[in-house]
């Protein structure tokens, strides 16, 4: 449900606003299903309205299509600095109220430095949040972490655990680096 306000955009078109009496799940509901039928201007539209609502799902989503170019503006490197910086604050928010993909994607934000200062300190803060929580490619990541001593102190036990719950779940790149770490750092008999 849409209601059109006064306001033109300089298409000369009335701007479409969501019903202000749909709760957050159902703007989220209706982003998702613009999305799927790939109608990103409008899934903006849903999604930032549940957004600015605080609701987490929809913060994620609307941080996704800011970072993908998805229905906003993002032409020119000026205008991609400007997605980012916009979809860095929306999975912040999402992060904060315990969104899992949330939190992993500002983990490996902040590991990168993408749009933002890389902060490895930051950065284990956030997949340590995620992989709390059973996100296997957090877990794997924080075993990297702890591994090389990225953003927390090095620590082979730590590393090894966090590897193993990835393994556990059965994220390959977790073997592959239980592997590498089991070769680089052999039992003594």
């Amino acid at each position: 449900m849409l209601v059109s306000d006064s306001t033109e955009h300089s298409a000369g078109n009335a701007e479409l606003k969501p019903d202000p009496s749909l709760s957050t799940e159902e703007c989220c509901a209706h982003g998702d299903e613009c999305m799927q039928n790939g109608n990103y201007d409008q899934a903006v539209v849903w999604f930032r309205r549940a957004a600015e609502c605080g609701y987490e799902k929809a913060q994620y989503n609307l941080g996704t299509m800011y970072a993908n170019g998805q229905g906003v503006r993002q032409d020119d490197a000026e205008a991609m600095k400007w997605c980012r910086l916009e979809a860095v604050k929306w999975w912040r928010l999402a992060a904060e109220q315990g969104h899992i993909e949330a939190q992993f994607t500002l983990g490996m934000i902040k590991q990168d430095g993408l749009g933002v200062p890389q902060d490895a300190a930051e950065a284990a803060k956030w997949c340590r949040l995620a992989a709390e929580q059973g996100h296997a490619e957090a877990q794997c990541q924080l075993g990297r972490m702890y591994d090389q001593g990225r953003g927390v102190p090095q620590d082979n036990g730590e590393a090894v655990r966090w590897f193993c719950l990835s393994v556990k779940q059965g994220n390959a790149a977790a073997q592959d680096m239980l592997a590498k770490f089991n070769d680089a750092h052999p039992r003594k008999p």
